[in-house]
């Protein structure tokens, strides 16, 4: 079980039933799989082996095998996989673009107000909550005028109206890793950073916000 080698470890992997991919592996000092890192649960697993430890072996291994079954890909990891449906965009710890499976099948419709760059979920794939109700153009008619004036995108994300689109990106990131709710923050209140960015970070979405203020 103990391997010294990439290829080694990968024909380990399969042979334990666990995915080999994303894989990251430096012999004594990195083991990190489907974006996890695993060293130490790993190197527990192998003593439990190595001392004849049936019982506590199968018992990491269930455990690594709770932990990767909920893969957290880059967007360059994503893009040699075939199927790319079945992922949806998340924000790491780090405040960049990461990708986590979708855990309600198919991918919902597309709204209106939906952001490209940036989605409302939990690092485990879990989206934070909904709006509900109607969507769309007509949805932002009918309440455009009452969610504009109980709430400005511009102070919320602490920049000006006239702010540039990389001021109020960078502004966004930096939040990001206060407020997101991996980091401790509080999801209602990181939903609102969010929404707020994906309106002002769109030219089309903001010209719009901007005649209704």
């Amino acid at each position: 079980m103990v391997s010294r080698s990439y290829n080694g470890m990968k024909e380990a992997l399969q042979l334990l039933g666990l995915p080999d991919y994303p894989l990251s592996f430096v012999p004594g000092r990195e083991l990190k799989l489907c974006g996890h890192h695993l060293r130490e649960e790993i190197n527990e697993m192998i003593h439990h082996w190595m001392t004849d430890e049936k019982d506590d072996f199968y018992s990491a291994l269930s455990k690594i095998k709770g932990i990767v079954s909920k893969p957290i890909l880059t967007e360059e990891e994503l893009d040699l996989l075939d199927s790319k449906e079945e992922w949806q965009k998340t924000l790491g710890p780090d405040g960049g673009v990461m990708f986590t499976r979708r855990q309600d099948g198919p991918p919902p419709p597309q709204e209106d107000d939906d952001d490209e760059e940036v989605i409302d979920v939990n690092p485990d794939g879990t989206r934070l909550g909904s709006s509900g109700g109607t969507s769309g153009s007509a949805a932002r008619k009918e309440s455009g005028s009452k969610a504009v004036s109980e709430q400005d995108y511009y102070a919320l994300l602490g920049v000006s109206a006239t702010a540039s689109l990389q001021e109020i990106r960078t502004r966004f990131r930096a939040l990001v890793l206060t407020a997101h709710p991996e980091k401790g923050g509080d999801p209602e209140t990181f939903h609102k950073l969010n929404k707020a960015y994906s309106v002002l970070s769109d030219p089309a979405k903001r010209q719009e916000y901007d005649a209704e203020r």
